[in-house]
């Protein structure tokens, strides 16, 4: 589905908007995991409830297939013979080419086991068909490393500073030009012209926009590898499946 040719999502922002306040009454063991950051997806701040959440939309953030996404987006009602309840799931998310995703994030497959959850799975599941959208459930601690740290890395470069538009096309044209390099060789080209720690973020920054091509199964730095990304592919599509992600 073509998600970047919609022109507003004025009707998405009302009818997903965050159906609860979050909170961390069930962490125990972190009991203030809990925080904010401003995403440049959706230009509004995202709540996460613990760093498990956080890196998957981190994951979101980076992922250049990712248009837009809700967090506590839909309210599913839960029975059993002698309780009823409603379960929020975690995101939903609309990706270039598909039918919108909702997952719930868990910290590990045995706690996908527990009876409650596997109620709410199949809820959330059914709910999912109804509306046309698919559901799965994601497990960020099970990514193999580096994949954690480099997502974490390539989010902090999201954000645009002022002097990135007088240079951008330049370190793109030069990066095109002399073809695969290192981010500090690509940086160290512009010392005529100004000092390459000024480049450096920028190259992080295209770097995380998709504009650049890197392998993020190694650990990402200055040593690493780049090159023109000319089809805009998502470098984290070894991780991707035909729902979205595992």
């Amino acid at each position: 589905m073509d998600w970047a040719a919609k022109t507003t999502w004025e009707v998405e922002d009302h009818a997903y908007e965050p159906k609860r306040k979050v909170h961390n009454r069930g962490s125990t063991n972190y009991p203030h995991l809990i925080g904010s950051f401003y995403s440049t997806k959706n230009l509004r701040p995202v709540e996460y409830e613990s760093l498990n959440e956080r890196m998957f939309y981190y994951f979101l953030e980076v992922d250049i297939g990712v248009i837009r996404y809700y967090v506590q987006p839909i309210r599913v009602r839960m029975k059993t013979d002698d309780d009823e309840w409603y379960h929020v799931p975690d995101v939903l998310v609309f990706r270039q080419g598909y039918c919108p995703l909702l997952y719930q994030i868990k910290e590990s497959e045995q706690d996908n086991l527990e009876p409650k959850t596997v109620l709410c799975n199949t809820e959330c599941e059914a709910i999912a068909i109804a509306y046309g959208w698919n559901y799965n459930v994601v497990f960020p601690k099970s990514l193999p490393s580096p994949l954690p740290r480099n997502v974490n890395l390539m989010a902090g470069y999201l954000r645009t500073r002022k002097y990135y538009s007088d240079w951008q096309d330049q370190v793109i044209n030069r990066l095109r030009n002399i073809g695969p390099c290192t981010v500090d060789q690509l940086s160290s080209s512009f010392i005529d012209s100004v000092d390459p720690l000024h480049i450096k973020p920028l190259v992080f920054h295209l770097m995380a926009k998709g504009n650049f091509l890197v392998d993020v199964t190694q650990t990402i730095n200055s040593n690493s590898v780049i090159n023109i990304n000319p089809e805009m592919k998502s470098v984290f599509s070894i991780i991707e499946s035909r729902e979205g992600y595992i």
